[in-house]
């Protein structure tokens, strides 16, 4: 297991038994104006929401954390959905549709790049030839994307659907 540092920050996998924190990461993935009240955590229990945690392990399931002490602190993961359950970034079934957060304590410190690029390394190790993913255009998370290389493939309203072409030598870069 390799492991990264920044600021006392260390990036694994996810382990058994940690799939509960994937529930809390959606809801703070979530891109929620300021000028709006954040809903109840409960609300990433509809269905539409869920599906993004529930059931983790299935085929495909990937998931890196950010720990902090041995505080889990953020997420990144991917998830594969059928056309008949597609994510909110859905492309394709063999495309895994990427999802990230961190804590709000945790975020701007550039350990979301971190996160991501080791997390396409792996998309990439295993086989993957691109990764997808929802955002709200709004959202500040969009130029961390465009800079690694995510560009909009479609667009309704405030919400881009956007991909990134992965290349077998992505899985060996540092």
């Amino acid at each position: 297991m390799q492991v990264t540092r920044q600021s006392a920050v260390m990036i694994r996998t996810l382990l058994p038994g940690e799939q509960h924190f994937l529930r809390e990461m959606i809801y703070y993935a979530m891109y929620i104006p300021e000028d709006h009240d954040r809903p109840d955590i409960d609300v990433v229990d509809h269905p539409a929401i869920s599906k993004y945690f529930r059931g983790w392990g299935q085929p495909g399931d990937t998931a890196l954390v950010a720990v902090s002490g041995k505080k889990l602190v953020g997420a990144a993961w991917y998830r594969l959905f059928s056309r008949d359950n597609p994510g909110y970034g859905f492309i394709n079934a063999h495309t895994p549709e990427i999802s990230i957060a961190f804590l709000p304590d945790f975020r701007n410190r550039g350990l979301g790049s971190q996160l991501l690029l080791r997390l396409l390394r792996l998309a990439a190790a295993d086989g993957y030839s691109s990764v997808s993913l929802s955002v709200d255009v709004r959202n500040a998370a969009l130029r961390l994307y465009e800079r690694i290389g995510f560009f909009e493939i479609e667009r309704e309203g405030f919400v881009s659907l956007m991909q990134c072409r992965l290349f077998p030598q992505i899985a060996n870069s540092k």
